[in-house]
């Protein structure tokens, strides 16, 4: 990914901001507050980016290659729960935490989705790294590096692909900011 387009990425992220938004000890941006929701509801929660150290761990635990793309978003947030988690862009938890495995504190898991269960068979060769909470399909970075909105409930067919996790990003966050 071309550092301007990950550059752009997070321009988007942070244009979010506002004087009501937090960041918790772990480095989490919660952004939107919506208390009617619930007490500590937040339209989009991003998880600070993962060190060098968490990327290594990832890497040598990780059973498939973990695409370049992907560690490249992670360096700038291991993972995000957008438009109140109906987009998931999984992350990776460490081994050892520094505190309680809750959603403010750690990102849906990208291991699980790509190590063990049904999901794994269905993507394959791919690398799992999303999801849609309305109709549970999954996301993953194919070997050519294109992004493939896929079908996990039903006939496992592709939903729409991208040619990139940017342009998966950035494509559905203006969607979903103009109400689509």
């Amino acid at each position: 990914m071309e550092q301007s387009h990950l550059g752009s990425l997070v321009a988007i992220l942070d244009s979010w901001s506002d004087s009501a938004d937090q960041v918790n000890e772990y480095g989490t941006k919660l952004i939107g507050h919506e208390p009617t929701i619930a007490p500590k509801a937040y339209r989009h929660i991003i998880y600070s980016g993962l060190s060098a150290e968490y990327v290594a761990e990832f890497q040598s635990r990780s059973e498939k290659l973990i695409p370049e793309q992907y560690l490249e978003i992670l360096a700038v947030a291991n993972g995000m729960l957008l438009f109140n988690g109906s987009i998931r862009v999984l992350g990776y938890v460490p081994l050892e935490r520094s505190g309680e495995n809750r959603i403010h504190n750690y990102p849906p898991s990208v291991t699980s989705s790509n190590t063990y269960g049904p999901l794994v068979k269905a993507a394959r060769d791919n690398f799992v790294v999303g999801f849609y909470k309305e109709d549970g399909s999954y996301v993953y970075v194919g070997s050519s590096g294109q992004v493939v909105r896929f079908d996990y409930e039903g006939d496992r067919g592709v939903i729409e692909q991208w040619e990139s996790l940017y342009s998966w990003l950035v494509s559905e966050i203006e969607r979903r900011s103009n109400g689509i």
